[in-house]
């Protein structure tokens, strides 16, 4: 069986870029990538589709860069590195526009877009996949599927893998194959002096390899490509299960004991808190339940969905119907059958994280003293436990302790002012609470956190922290991708 390659209907191609004259008017530093590279896409400021190409799903501040590339080589990536550290120009790299921190923007500089690096190349031997860098979650999955394969991706079909699994990578799967930096295998980046490092283990680059896995995408070049490992597509029993959002003190208290007395590695775990239907919102459970190959735990599944049903009044749930169907599907199905695009509305977001322990009825408490403010906001709750809290020396990402991630994310249109004001205040309310509880632990995580001074050791911890500046300090001594990395500085 040779290697398999995805077809043309999961590529992004990049638009028509804009002509010479518009950069020798509009950006003069960058032609020297066009006069090396005269087949780049760029984009700049007067493009009819730069506004378009330059939105991101979360945006906090007013940026505009000075050009956007859309590069589709290693080459290319490499002709707008060497020529931006020539002409002092600021980098960000894009891989799906989902950064809560903006590290996908920047104001004056140039945005590396790298959605047309999307190649997708199944192993011969099905255990692993060669992956562009500007892959996104869905279509991997989705490419997966269609040959009965599976591999751990997050939440939301449009959030980029490269960066979803570099910073850490949490999801459905975290406790039966683990976070998204353990399915790092290999990777290909392009480093601020534009040469290719492979990093891979055996090959002379581990201290590369181990920043791929849990350093956030970024942090020591751009990724052009990874190779991720891939199993076989399971099968689970899972649903939504919702309760009130008012009994939010009772669920999470429940849920604390439950998962202290028994919380198996096949079950996710995971929470989010939404108000879709404006009326004091919901705790919406992703009930999922890893079966084994034969179906012969789906008695135990079975049995454990009555348990979550016992945490609370339950007001909707899809596990089971009224005529006793059960919910049998698989991870495809389950995160992205029904695909959500981003909005063509300019939204504004504010976001604020934290780590705790667990679920416990104080946290519950606190989040039911503060409704969500509107209806397309969330509190996402990623539970990491079972393989995902294994402790792996091979990786920089530092928080293997069971542990809840707690992500307070509001949006809402940029032309709201009012409900600007809200957003500002809620998640930091909440957010202010849970540490004066004493609730919150000192771990963060890059991919939900915005950028603070010191945060590496957040991140990466102590020792971490020390040898990821040793690893920067070879590969980007002048620190060019800075805007992708933590902050390696004493906190």
């Amino acid at each position: 069986m040779s290697a398999l390659k995805a077809g043309d209907t999961f590529h992004d191609a990049p638009p028509l870029g804009s002509d010479r004259g518009s950069l020798e008017a509009e950006a003069p530093a960058l032609l020297p990538i066009i006069d090396s590279q005269p087949g780049i896409h760029i984009y700049a400021r007067s493009h009819e589709k730069f506004t378009a190409l330059s939105r991101t799903k979360w945006e906090t501040t007013d940026m505009t860069p000075l050009a956007i590339a859309r590069p589709i080589s290693e080459v290319e990536i490499s002709a707008v590195v060497v020529v931006c550290t020539q002409a002092n120009i600021p980098i960000a790299i894009r891989s799906g526009g989902n950064d809560v921190s903006e590290r996908s923007r920047v104001d004056g500089g140039v945005v590396i877009d790298m959605r047309s690096m999307d190649s997708m190349i199944l192993s011969m031997d099905r255990q692993s996949i060669r992956i562009g860098g500007g892959v996104n979650s869905g279509n991997l999955l989705k490419f997966l599927d269609e040959n009965a394969l599976d591999t751990p991706c997050g939440w939301g079909h449009e959030i980029g893998y490269a960066s979803w699994a570099c910073g850490g990578g949490y999801g459905l799967e975290c406790g039966t194959r683990g976070l998204g930096v353990d399915q790092i295998i290999a990777g290909r980046v392009v480093t601020a002096s534009g040469d290719v490092l492979e990093a891979q283990e055996g090959h002379g680059a581990d201290d590369a390899l181990w920043a791929l896995r849990g350093g956030g995408a970024g942090v020591i070049g751009v990724v052009s490509e990874l190779t991720v490992k891939v199993y076989p597509r399971p099968k689970a029993l899972a649903g939504y299960i919702w309760f009130p959002y008012a009994e939010a003190e009772k669920v999470f208290g429940n849920m604390q004991k439950l998962y202290q007395d028994d919380f198996p590695e096949k079950f996710a775990g995971e929470v989010f808190l939404i108000n879709p239907l404006d009326n004091g919102g919901i705790i919406n459970h992703f009930f999922w339940w890893q079966l084994e190959e034969d179906g012969s735990d789906l008695e135990k599944a079975k049995d454990y969905h009555r348990r979550i049903l016992e945490c609370g009044t339950v007001v909707y749930d899809t596990v089971r119907d009224k005529e006793d169907h059960w919910s049998e599907t698989t991870p495809f199905q389950f995160l992205y059958s029904n695909e959500t695009h981003s909005t063509d509305n300019r939204m504004v977001n504010h976001n604020k994280s934290c780590v705790v322990p667990s679920f416990s009825a104080e946290l519950g408490a606190i989040f039911a003293r503060h409704p969500i403010p509107n209806t397309i906001s969330a509190v996402v709750l990623h539970n990491c436990h079972g393989a995902g809290a294994r402790r792996d020396v091979s990786a920089a990402f530092g928080n293997r302790n069971p542990h809840l991630l707690v992500g307070l994310s509001v949006q809402c249109s940029w032309e709201d002012d009012e409900m600007k004001k809200k957003m500002i205040t809620w998640p930091t309310e909440v957010y202010e609470e849970i540490q004066s509880a004493g609730l919150a632990t000192e771990w963060k995580y890059c991919n939900f956190n915005p950028q603070e001074q010191g945060d590496g050791k957040m991140y990466l911890g102590e020792g971490g922290v020390k040898r990821m500046r040793e690893v920067k300090k070879r590969l980007d001594p002048d620190n060019l991708f800075s805007s992708s990395s933590p902050d390696l500085g004493d906190r």
